[in-house]
């Protein structure tokens, strides 16, 4: 059973990973198919799939999380350069696991986006939402 005081005290958190996880479906869904259907390189297809996922993400998070309704484009583009810097992890990461270590590409991907999404909350909680 989840203590209350977690919730309480991490409540951001939990929404943030929650609206993260219909970002995270967007994401592997949009590399699986520009990757494997519509055969499209793997970085071009994680830029494409990781900017509908942000920017779904930003949609959600502003409207029901950080409740931030003021200063959209500037926090959409803070929240797309935090986003980048996901991308950077998330490119490196399927570069070290997939081009190096032969891991499949998507499963290479599925991992990359734990410590991308960490480091993305800890960034716009203490950025993009706080301007």
């Amino acid at each position: 059973m989840i203590n209350s005081n977690f919730v309480k005290n991490n409540t951001t958190f939990i929404i943030y990973a929650t609206i993260g996880m219909t970002g995270v479906f967007l994401d592997l869904l949009f590399f699986y198919l520009l990757t494997t259907i519509f055969k499209v390189n793997q970085y071009i297809s994680n830029i494409i799939s990781i900017t509908i996922g942000l920017s779904n993400n930003f949609f959600w998070n502003r409207k029901y999380n950080f409740r931030k309704y003021d200063k959209t484009i500037i926090r959409y583009l803070l929240f797309y350069l935090v986003g980048i810097c996901g991308l950077m992890i998330s490119s490196f990461l399927i570069f070290i696991m997939h081009d190096i270590m032969q891991i499949d590409v998507n499963i290479s991907k599925a991992i990359s986006i734990v410590p991308a999404t960490l480091t993305q909350f800890i960034l716009n909680k203490t950025i993009t939402f706080k301007i």
